[in-house]
């Protein structure tokens, strides 16, 4: 297990989140929680409101949580909308977002005889900076980020309005939600002595694995990530961003 930090002692959890419902929500998310001194502690069989729930629950200073999804859509979705910043797009992913996937409305795309919408935009910078990242508007099909993403977004103002800091759109504070794409920092995990139990839960389940491999790159930068300032920059105030080391 990772030792003991010089500067900040928290907790880090990293959540491989579902979009799915029903059974298969439970079957999709995994999280894994690195505490300072202590084994991972491993999250399955919940649902979206049990995770949330459970991060509301923490009751460890400093925490950092790592979500899979797509924070934000490109810039222009938010200005159409009149969106001043990303989070205002978040209220209005509750408010429409299942209607968004029932429909799949264009520029949605993914489910059975819709095709992408020529010359628009379908990624953010910072999946553009990550290849090969996927568009928050691909709804269905292999490697669909957007359902999980809506119906994600909503969680979010519930985190924020909790206290929780959500980067980049807020500087890092006490708790604080970051957004990851495992795939990048799947590569990055070092190898640290783990109990059997936790290795097989990594090597049986994909979720788990890739839940477990970010919380432990996240575990390597706690520090960076306690410090993290919020963004000037007005493009990824709109669309949010994907922390990598």
């Amino acid at each position: 297990m990772p030792g003991r930090g010089e500067a900040n002692d928290f907790t880090v959890v990293a959540i491989d989140w579902s979009g799915a419902v029903g059974a298969l929500q439970l079957m999709g998310i995994r999280a894994a929680v690195l505490r300072d001194d202590a084994p991972p502690e491993l999250w399955a069989d919940l649902t979206r409101d049990d995770v949330v729930a459970a991060l509301l629950d923490l009751a460890d200073e400093r925490v950092v949580v790592g979500f899979d999804f797509s924070f934000g859509f490109p810039a222009w979705a938010a200005v159409c909308r009149g969106c001043a910043e990303g989070p205002a797009m978040w209220k209005i992913a509750r408010d429409e977002g299942e209607e968004w996937l029932r429909d799949c409305p264009p520029p949605f795309f993914g489910k059975k005889g819709t095709t992408v919408t020529p010359g628009v935009e379908l990624l953010r910078a910072g999946e553009r900076a990550n290849p090969p990242a996927k568009s928050t508007f691909q709804i269905a099909g292999a490697g669909a980020v957007g359902t999980g993403s809506i119906r994600g977004m909503p969680h979010l103002t519930t985190l924020r309005a909790a206290g929780f800091a959500v980067w980049p759109f807020d500087e890092a504070a006490e708790r604080t939600v970051v957004e990851i794409y495992p795939t990048r920092l799947r590569r990055l995990a070092r190898k640290v002595p783990l109990p059997p139990t936790v290795v097989a839960a990594a090597r049986n389940n994909d979720n788990t694995r890739d839940a477990l491999a970010s919380a432990l790159v996240m575990w390597e930068h706690r520090d960076v990530l306690a410090r993290l300032p919020a963004t000037t920059d007005p493009v990824t105030r709109l669309e949010g961003d994907v922390w990598t080391p």
